[in-house]
């Protein structure tokens, strides 16, 4: 799996972000483990293998958009001192008094990046994130933002990223809603309109490969993300 997704803890937290309380951003970390797929990502309460914690820049709330800009670097925490392959990174967050659960989970695929030891030097990965939002919600960290950048660079860091393939939980499965998943990871036979064409769900299918009579709905949105020279 390459891309990333709202886990279904995260939807609750969002659902009650919108209905006016305030959204805490708790934690960010990275990781080393491999998600399976879809459902099993929107399961998950925690990073698979958390490694390390990472920081970000703060938050932004405008347009129906929650954007930060995540980053890891290798002397955080004291400094690495045995090198792994990031593949995952995720964002707790909690509501309230209540625990704190992962609201976004960002898995590499084979865009796996390596991170070296601290001894043989600086190695830094940023990550543009989005997260569709209903309305001017409200939202805390309750970590120090790290990451330093100017609106204009943070605009740019978001400019590779999607969100119209995004869907409110509230429209899924719902009639002139928009389809579930079934385990097998594709769209039920029963929520699929009698049009007489050919149906699939893609990960993000470029227009120009899409083929004729074929619907294609957006599971998982694409980011883009830049490391160093690790």
């Amino acid at each position: 799996m390459y891309g990333f997704i709202i886990t279904t803890a995260g939807e609750g937290l969002l659902a009650r972000a919108a209905a006016g309380e305030t959204l805490a951003l708790t934690e960010v970390w990275v990781g080393r483990g491999v998600v399976e797929g879809v459902e099993a990502a929107k399961a998950l309460t925690a990073l698979l293998d958390p490694v390390a914690q990472a920081t970000s820049t703060q938050p932004e709330v405008a347009g129906g958009q929650l954007s930060m800009l995540v980053e890891y670097r290798n002397d955080m925490g004291g400094g690495l001192e045995e090198g792994f392959t990031l593949s995952e990174f995720g964002i707790m967050a909690k509501v309230g008094d209540d625990a704190p659960t992962l609201l976004y989970y960002a898995a590499l695929g084979d865009r796996a990046q390596p991170v070296p030891p601290i001894a043989e030097g600086l190695d830094v990965h940023r990550f543009p994130v989005a997260v569709g939002v209903t309305g001017e919600v409200a939202v805390s960290l309750e970590y120090p933002a790290g990451v330093w950048v100017t609106h204009e660079e943070l605009e740019e860091a978001m400019a590779g990223i999607d969100l119209s393939g995004y869907v409110k939980s509230s429209e899924k499965g719902a009639p002139n809603g928009v389809a579930t998943l079934g385990p097998d990871g594709k769209v039920p036979g029963e929520q699929l309109p009698d049009i007489g064409g050919v149906y699939e769900v893609e990960e993000a299918v470029p227009p120009a490969s899409r083929k004729a009579n074929t619907l294609y709905g957006l599971i998982l949105a694409d980011y883009t993300g830049t490391g160093g020279e690790g």
